[in-house]
């Protein structure tokens, strides 16, 4: 119940953030491809992590065991026969909505410090993928033909000089024809219409 009270609206044009699984990232193999990575991740990273998901643990199982006892007091009171029994459990759950308010304050900054530290623990999924930079890159492997040698003269625009392959003047020419055609139907069919010829043919040509 605590988890599912955590959930709030995010702002327009801000990202949710990442669901990490936390328990997986404390795992002993998460040292040693860190390490594998020359990654300068201290120890402390993960103490702080582990430190961070028992608190969590322990925080939520308090908070769900308040609500629990918050809904037990809130059906005693509409129960009650009495004004003074009434009154009474209205204020035990008052209480209990403000510890499990609390609780909920608690986790919240939980939250904030695993994704703190989460983030810098490198994934397993593709332990010989180097880190940093793109000059940090290696080819693994290639296919297909070698690339042509860098040409600074050539130019892909030669394409249409060659027969048959002039594809961008025949966009543009095309184009061009659209636009007439939006522009002097409505005219020509206006003609026709203020003329009496509700019916006529019109023909648009261009080369």
């Amino acid at each position: 119940m605590a988890q599912a009270s955590l959930r709030r609206p995010i702002p327009s044009g801000l990202l949710p953030p990442p669901k990490l699984n936390y328990e997986g990232l404390i795992h002993t193999d998460q040292a040693s491809n860190a390490n594998n990575r020359n990654v300068n991740l201290s120890e402390r990273t993960f103490v702080a992590l582990q430190r961070d998901l028992d608190a969590r643990k322990t925080t939520t199982r308090g908070a769900d065991e308040l609500c629990a006892r918050q809904l037990h007091v809130g059906e005693a009171a509409r129960l009650a026969s009495t004004p003074e029994d009434k009154e009474n459990a209205a204020r035990k759950s008052r209480t209990l909505r403000d510890s499990v308010q609390a609780r909920e304050r608690e986790l919240s900054q939980l939250e904030k410090s695993l994704l703190a530290h989460g983030p810098r623990i490198p994934n397993t999924s593709h332990p010989d993928v180097p880190l940093g930079p793109e000059s940090n890159a290696r080819i693994v492997s290639s296919h297909g033909p070698a690339p042509l040698p860098t040409d600074p003269q050539r130019d892909h625009n030669e394409l249409n000089d060659l027969p048959r392959m002039r594809f961008v003047e025949n966009g543009v020419r095309f184009k061009e024809g659209g636009d007439l055609e939006c522009l002097v139907l409505p005219s020509a069919l206006r003609r026709h219409w203020v003329g009496g010829n509700r019916f006529g043919k019109v023909e648009i040509q261009w080369e």
